[in-house]
Formats: C-alpha cells, sequence, structure tokens
C-alpha cells in the first residue's frame, strides 16, 4: 500500500517513535513544574517506566529461549543472542552501555529516554531547569559534535573497543542511538518542551528554539 509521493505507509510508522519522544518532553517538562523534591521525580519515573520494560524483557527472555529465531546475515549474534547474563544485564536499561545488546532491538527507544530523564533530573537538582533549552540545544551541538568528527565508521572506533565503548556511552549520554549509525534525538524532545511552554504563554525565543528543531528534523 502506497502513501504520498510513492512511499509505503508502512514507512510512516517511524514517526510514532519521534511522537513518543516529543509527549515525553511535553510530560516531563510539565511534571517536573509540578514537582517539589528530587526523589518525588524518580519514584514516579521509576514505577512507570521499569516495571513494564522488566516484564517485556522477561517475556521476551523466554519466548526467544523457547523459540530461537535463525541468525540474522549482517546481525552480530553474539551480541543479540538471549543468554541468561544478557536477559540480567537488560532489566537495568543501560545495557549498551556495557557492550551488551538488547533482547529486543526496539528497546534503543527505552533507553534514551532514560537517558533524557537523567539530564532533567540533574537540571532539577541543580536549578537550572529554567535554562532547559540553551542547555539542550549545547548537548545536541555536543552530539552532532561527536557524530561528524568520530562517526560510527571511524577506523580509530572500529580499531579500539574501549574507545568505541567510551564514545557510545557519550552518545547515549547526549540521547544519541548508536547502532545501526548514530543519529541525534535530544531535539525532538526539546520539541516537546518548547511546545508545553508555548502552550501556557507565547514567547518569541520558544517559538524561535522550536523552529531550530524542527528544522534539524529535516536535515
Amino acid at each position: 500500500m502506497s502513501g504520498p509521493c510513492g512511499h509505503s505507509w508502512i514507512e510512516y510508522g517511524a514517526l510514532g517513535v519521534q511522537l513518543f519522544f516529543i509527549i515525553s518532553g511535553f510530560v516531563i517538562f510539565m511534571t517536573l513544574e509540578k514537582t517539589r523534591r528530587p526523589v518525588d521525580f524518580v519514584r514516579s519515573r521509576f514505577s512507570r517506566l521499569f516495571p513494564a520494560y522488566w516484564a517485556a524483557v522477561i517475556l521476551t527472555f523466554l519466548v526467544l529461549k523457547l523459540f530461537p529465531l535463525p541468525a540474522i546475515a549482517g546481525a552480530d549474534y553474539h551480541k543479540y543472542h538471549p543468554t541468561l547474563l544478557r536477559g540480567i544485564l537488560n532489566l537495568t536499561m543501560c545495557q549498551e552501555m556495557i557492550g551488551v545488546g538488547h533482547v529486543d532491538p526496539v528497546y534503543w527507544t527505552l533507553q534514551l529516554e532514560l537517558c533524557f530523564y537523567l539530564i532533567m533530573f540533574v537540571l532539577f537538582c541543580t536549578k537550572q531547569i529554567k535554562h532547559v533549552e540553551i542547555i539542550l540545544l549545547a548537548i545536541l551541538a555536543v552530539s552532532e559534535s561527536l557524530n561528524i568528527f568520530l562517526p560510527g565508521s571511524s577506523s580509530l572506533l572500529r580499531h579500539h573497543q574501549l574507545m568505541n565503548l567510551i564514545v557510545s556511552d557519550l552518545r547515549l549520554l547526549t540521547v544519541c542511538s548508536v547502532s545501526p549509525s548514530p543519529h541525534c534525538h535530544i531535539h525532538v524532545f526539546l520539541i516537546g518542551i518548547m511546545l508545553f511552554k508555548l502552550s501556557k504563554a507565547f514567547n518569541p525565543f520558544h517559538l524561535l528554539v522550536l523552529a531550530i528543531c524542527l528544522g534539524y528534523s529535516f536535515v
């Protein structure tokens, strides 16, 4: 089935991830405005994210153990094969930071979500949330610089495993996916934050930041 300009409608399914990140940016900033203590934010995010994630990881792990998938050409079998250790490490939601593959590749979105939570938590604790636009744009610049000067195809990263892991972790901490190729996402969360701010009061600067983020999305 084809959509506009001859594209398959299935291709537009990828926009669901971007919509998820936009909604997350909107909701998290709204939540922080009502939050008094850092522990309240941690408790609310943990209770909303981890129980369902743990259930999904355990279910996926059991299904893959009972009904193993055939090897896929080009995929790193040893990175994604569901061993018990890999299953346990996946429960942390930080598995990719130590070079362990996801039990289910779609979990990369939740790992970026967790990194976004961490950034917002630090801004809240340091009372820098009022500068969120500037700080997130700066993080976007750092993330994009890593992608330009140390792309995934870099020979330095291919031949130095520790350096590759360190750079991958830096990408994740700047809310950048690391596979199959690095791609920044912090600006999508910022779109949601700007939409929330604009919904409360019009501000030309917030509109400018929104335009920058939307423009970057099409680069």
